[in-house]
């Protein structure tokens, strides 16, 4: 049966999942299954918010602050057969840093 996920959600990282950032992006890698996966500045840091408490909501409320980015469009119902979130809309050059924001703050 699938897990319902909601911004009430918090998720854990598991254990066997190694994350290395290299210049502003990272690789993720699944020691038990040996998947790899590249993201992206966006991805990055939406992956250091999670390492730091899990909360979904948490993860929201930073990157409103800190993308020009609408709630709908970070949350992934920006159109119709789109539920890629923040990934989708970075990759559409929906998600961006406000002007004059080189980096994430506290980074």
């Amino acid at each position: 049966m699938p897990v319902e996920i909601s911004l009430n959600s918090r998720v854990r990282i598991q254990d066997d999942v190694l994350f290395q950032e290299l210049q502003g992006e990272a690789v993720l890698l699944n020691l038990k299954t040996g998947v790899y996966l590249g993201l992206n500045a966006i991805g990055t840091r939406i992956w250091q918010l999670l390492q730091e408490d899990g909360a979904l909501s948490r993860v929201m409320e930073v990157m409103l602050r800190e993308y020009d980015v609408t709630q709908e469009k970070l949350r992934g119902s920006a159109g119709p057969g789109r539920s890629d979130g923040a990934a989708g809309a970075a990759g559409r050059g929906e998600l961006r840093k406000p002007a004059g924001m080189d980096e994430a703050p506290g980074r």
